[in-house]
């Protein structure tokens, strides 16, 4: 190899570290917008659920005044074991439906509700009809919007996560490529080449 190979070798070694720097940077900004996604989405959650209990407050005092003003007695608890809450740690969350059912005493036995595992919505989304049983008729219409919500909420994290993971081990791959390319030297240092004589 002459030393014009070798410092065009050289310098090409040089740009693909330089292309290799330039990629990872557009990736961790990538991976940075995917954060705020996901903590927007994590927001939406929390806001739903609180929509939700703050609404179902609401039908459950109509529903009361309704009984007190009727001329016969309604029959049935105005109290719902249905409720859903969110939970977000170190990257995941969960956006479920659980039951808590009052007991003797000041201890209530909280009960998780399985997610609907065929179908529509598979693996995002819960049953209807496994929710409407748990719920009280004046609030299964609230239950099925939030739902529907709830559904869309747990598809579109479960896309980001899959787009973050791939941003990831692009990633891992670039700085794996960067560590690997060895450090630009001079013509003159490169091995393999013999100096020439100096002139007489």
């Amino acid at each position: 190899m002459t030393g014009t190979d070798t410092k065009e070798a050289t310098r090409q070694i040089a740009l693909n570290a330089q292309e290799a720097q330039r990629g990872l940077d557009r990736l961790t900004a990538i991976a940075a917008e995917i954060q705020i996604a996901e903590a927007m989405l994590e927001a939406e959650a929390e806001s739903l659920v609180e929509e939700f209990r703050n609404s179902r407050t609401k039908l459950r005092d109509e529903e009361k005044l309704q009984r007190e003003a009727a001329t016969e007695p309604a029959k049935g608890s105005l109290y719902s074991p249905l409720n859903i809450s969110v939970r977000a740690h170190k990257g995941s969350m969960e956006l479920y439906w659980f039951t808590q059912n009052k007991g003797k005493g000041e201890r209530s036995a909280f009960k998780y509700i399985p997610q609907g595992r065929s179908g529509r919505g598979s693996g995002h989304g819960y049953h209807l009809t496994t929710l409407l049983a748990h719920a009280r008729p004046y609030e299964r219409e609230i239950v099925r919007e939030a739902e529907r919500e709830a559904t869309s909420i747990r598809h579109r994290r479960a896309e980001l996560l899959e787009i973050r993971r791939s941003v990831q081990r692009l990633i891992r791959r670039y700085e794996e490529r960067i560590q690997g390319v060895p450090e630009a030297v001079p013509a003159d240092d490169a091995p393999g080449l013999v100096p020439m004589p100096e002139a007489r």
